[in-house]
């Protein structure tokens, strides 16, 4: 059966490493949107077009019926994650939610994309919610330590 992986969690949390190390997936991030030359240049006043190119992409990729797509965002809110998962469950996915816990001092600490520091404390804040029960009972949801606070020996 074809797969959705819906990643989420803070920046910095290993969400776009798991993903580079599926093969043969179709990522979809936000970041892909900011990457200039090869260079991410995030521009904040761009960041509603951005997630609005990704979900885009995504449901090209549904219509290709690729085998393994990943949303590798934030998706900090059942209202960001909502697209994704019933456009995926609409054409047959099987969706799996990949949780990546990480503190809000690990996320500071060790984002690559300069994230400000609100930022991130108001994504943490969105994390803590659950999704819809139905959707969880619809899907599959697997949950990651961060792999900051093993390598160095806990937060």
């Amino acid at each position: 059966m074809s797969m959705v992986f819906i990643l989420r969690g803070l920046p910095g949390s290993g969400k776009s490493w798991f993903a580079s190390q599926q093969k043969d997936a179709t990522v979809c991030s936000s970041d892909q949107f900011h990457m200039i030359g090869g260079v991410y240049m995030y521009d904040q006043d761009r960041a509603s077009e951005a997630h609005r190119w990704c979900l885009r992409k995504f449901v090209e990729a549904v219509k290709a019926e690729k085998d393994l797509i990943i949303v590798d965002n934030t998706n900090a809110s059942s209202l960001e994650v909502a697209p994704y998962f019933r456009v995926a469950r609409a054409h047959g996915y099987m969706v799996r939610f990949y949780e990546f816990k990480c503190s809000i001092l690990d996320s500071i600490k060790h984002n690559i994309h300069g994230v400000p520091e609100d930022a991130i404390c108001r994504m943490a804040m969105r994390l803590t919610r659950s999704l819809p029960v139905s959707w969880e009972e619809d899907s599959e949801v697997v949950t990651f330590e961060s792999p900051h606070e093993k390598a160095e020996g806990g937060s």
